[in-house]
């Protein structure tokens, strides 16, 4: 087994990894950003219209961070005890998930019966089954939920390869979806062109952004021992990485060249720079990250994507839809979430099935993989 040579090892706050709430706060801020262009009250200056888009980059931002933290716990569960319990990951995942998800469901459930919104109920089966990433055209209010439904269908292939396959070959699986994701987007461009518009919302050429963030967790461990990485990432030259992302996102109008090629870009440098954040929490990045305000903000960001997409429509005449309306409202339904149905919910499971801590005081989240190295 390799061994981690990393001199500063990174510690929790209060259980969680710090820099993490940080970056889920700037993705949900790309989000709402992206999703108030346009809708009623909301400057127009031409200053505000960022090149790209803000709202796909902060979307692959948290599948990068999803990838990165599920496979991070699987490690730590398989250090711990030798093995991944399936049954108690997806009960965990279920009290995280569905408590939050179906009540946003309910609420528009009753409302579109009561004619405030539109409402296909197709739309509504498919959201409601995490399918609706692999619907064409769907209406505004549960659009929004392609990507839980690229996580949930996540959640329920990645432990199930890591138990039937182990560390070493899980790790170069989540090495190959990143190799292959582009040729199947390039491939579906040409040969399948009635399914051209699910490109990147359809899970096979989507899940290399999350392949990312698993490999990044499994590679951790060696990572220290590679001796150019370890420069390169403690050099000035480092922030040429996060320039490239933004340079990408703004040329994701060029198709095909960006699914063949700028994704992958992304998703990488999404990657490398969650690296740098995790081993540069003293920074002043990484102090800006862990910023009370920002760590609330990424805890609130779950509940607040689910409800933003109801408030921020431009397409929509709604009072509700207006701003600042608009963005008040969305932080008080998220604010409700979050503390009358998400925190409820955690502490239920918490007293039920109980988990262990995310990194001891004396762990390293870039120690080795626990049954072998790749």
């Amino acid at each position: 087994m390799n061994k981690s040579i990393h001199q500063h090892p990174e510690r929790t706050h209060g259980g969680r990894i710090p820099c993490l709430d940080g970056l889920r706060a700037l993705s949900i801020f790309g989000v709402a950003f992206a999703h108030l262009q346009g809708t009623q009250g909301f400057p127009a200056q031409e200053w505000m219209r960022l090149p790209g888009d803000l709202g796909n980059l902060g979307v692959r931002v948290f599948f990068v961070i999803s990838g990165f933290l599920i496979t991070h716990l699987l490690i730590q569960e398989s250090r711990a005890n030798g093995t991944i319990s399936l049954k108690n990951f997806y009960i965990r995942r279920t009290f995280r998930i569905f408590p939050a998800f179906y009540a946003y469901l309910g609420v528009i459930a009753v409302m579109a019966m009561a004619g405030l919104i539109a409402l296909e109920w197709s739309d509504f089966g498919f959201a409601a089954t995490y399918l609706i990433n692999f619907v064409e055209k769907k209406d505004w209010v549960v659009g929004h939920l392609w990507s839980l439904a690229v996580e949930e269908q996540f959640y329920l292939i990645w432990p199930l390869t890591v138990v039937l396959a182990g560390w070493g070959r899980s790790t170069m699986i989540a090495l190959g979806i990143i190799a292959i994701a582009p040729v199947l987007r390039i491939a579906c461009w040409y040969l399948m062109p009635e399914w051209q518009v699910l490109i990147t919302k359809a899970f096979p050429t989507v899940c290399d952004s999350i392949a990312s963030g698993c490999a990044l967790a499994c590679l951790r461990g060696r990572m220290d021992g590679w001796k150019h990485y370890r420069w390169f990432v403690s050099s000035r030259f480092f922030w040429l990485i996060p320039l490239v992302i933004f340079i990408s996102n703004s040329l994701a109008s060029h198709t095909r060249p960006d699914y063949l090629v700028g994704q992958t870009v992304r998703n990488v440098g999404i990657a490398l720079c969650l690296d740098w954040c995790l081993r540069n929490p003293a920074s002043t990045v990484g102090r800006f990250l862990n910023l009370r305000f920002m760590i609330w903000l990424g805890g609130l960001s779950y509940s607040f994507y689910l409800w933003q997409q109801l408030f921020l429509n431009r397409n929509s005449s709604a009072i509700w839809c207006a701003f600042p309306l608009n963005i008040i409202l969305a932080l008080m339904f998220a604010l409700i979430s979050f503390h009358g149905i998400e925190r409820p919910f955690l502490k239920v499971r918490a007293k039920w099935f109980p988990g262990k801590k995310l990194v001891s005081k004396k762990s390293d989240i870039s120690a080795p993989l626990p049954d072998a190295s790749v």
